[in-house]
């Protein structure tokens, strides 16, 4: 290679992810726990710390085990979420995973009848390109 030859290339760090819910229909019987996971995939060309949160609904509980991950480039984990429906009704669980100015969502419909069990479904959105 001669000098003129050369040239100097910069690649900038692109943040995103994916987000979605596994399985896509669970049904949880009003006042138990039901076992959903939400699956993120670090889509972006470098590690990125990701943290995780839930929209506060009356009358449903989602847990975490924790609210941040290490995603190398790539990498994808499948984190479980324990979530309690207790009153009859249609609620909308959407999870927000940030690792950047621009958020993934992932939005999990409850659907619960006073007396029988709850189905849950699930619905996945992408969202590319998390500038931090």
């Amino acid at each position: 290679m001669r000098a003129e030859d050369a040239r100097n290339v910069t690649i900038d760090s692109v943040r995103a992810a994916t987000a979605q819910w596994q399985p896509t229909a669970l049904t949880i019987v009003s006042g138990t726990v039901g076992l959903a996971d939400l699956t993120i995939e670090n889509t972006g060309n470098t590690e990125t710390t990701f943290g995780m949160s839930f929209n506060a609904i009356a009358n449903v509980t989602a847990t975490l085990p924790f609210t941040q991950i290490v995603l190398p480039l790539n990498g994808k984990i499948s984190v479980p979420v324990d979530i309690v429906g207790r009153a009859a009704g249609n609620y909308q669980l959407a999870a927000t995973v940030t690792g950047g100015a621009t958020s993934v969502q992932a939005n999990l419909v409850l659907l619960n009848r006073t007396g029988r069990a709850a189905v849950v479904h699930a619905a996945h959105a992408q969202v590319d390109n998390l500038h931090q």
